[in-house]
């Protein structure tokens, strides 16, 4: 049968995929992006490091940031554990009682915990790549600038590519955390998840991110020029 629980997950693959494909013609094609903006303030601001000579503000922030995504890290392993936990427990509030599309082996409560799991682990591998992308973009600005060059050409590229390789995949981590949100609230009622889910693609798409209705996109047409 198909109900609330079915069309409010479909709704939210839906809504991702959305995002995700508006995000990608944004970047590619540079317009409505604010993606692009920061994707540029990275890259004047790994300018600025490599003409430091001390090197203090550049290991100053990436430590702070590297802190951050550890932060994340932790706090997200934690809840892993927790929400499995409380899987396991026959009381839980995960709903193993109704059938999701039909099915007789697969309920509404494995497809609960399969998105919330899958959403968290999203998160996890990005904040963890983004703290090893920020290790190498460390050691890459504060090396030694002539042996650098030697063993590697393009080095200066390197380096503004491994910062906003971070930076993106914090932000895909952090936007996986908005997304969980919704996850969380399936337990509750599929349709605030499904309304849910779609105020926080309309965030994104309209004011965030792509800047649809925010007229951020004439603003960084402005300082592209």
């Amino acid at each position: 049968m198909f109900g609330w629980n079915e069309a409010s997950f479909f709704v939210f693959l839906g809504c991702v995929l959305t995002y995700t494909i508006l995000l990608i013609i944004a970047t590619k094609k540079g317009k409505f992006s604010n993606r692009l903006l920061l994707t540029r303030i990275y890259k004047d601001w790994v300018d600025a490091r490599i003409d430091d000579l001390s090197h203090i503000v550049t290991i100053q922030t990436i430590r702070n940031s590297i802190l951050s995504n550890t932060g994340f890290i932790t706090a997200l392993l934690v809840f892993l554990g927790l929400i499995i936990n409380i899987y396991d427990n026959p009381a839980g509030i995960f709903n193993r009682s109704q059938d999701f599309f039909g099915s007789i082996t697969i309920s509404i409560g494995i497809m609960q915990i399969s998105l919330i799991a899958a959403i968290t682990v999203f998160s996890l591998f990005n904040f963890t790549f983004s703290v090893r992308m920020l290790q190498r973009a460390q050691l890459l600005i504060t090396s030694n600038t002539k042996k650098r060059e030697e063993i590697f050409e393009d080095t200066y590229n390197l380096m503004q590519k491994s910062f906003s390789t971070a930076q993106n995949h914090w932000m895909s981590g952090i936007r996986g955390l908005y997304y969980l949100v919704p996850s969380l609230i399936w337990l509750y009622h599929p349709i605030a998840f499904l309304i849910t889910t779609v105020l926080i693609t309309l965030y994104l798409v309209g004011w965030h991110d792509l800047s649809f209705f925010s007229g951020q996109n004439r603003v960084y047409k402005r300082v592209k020029s």
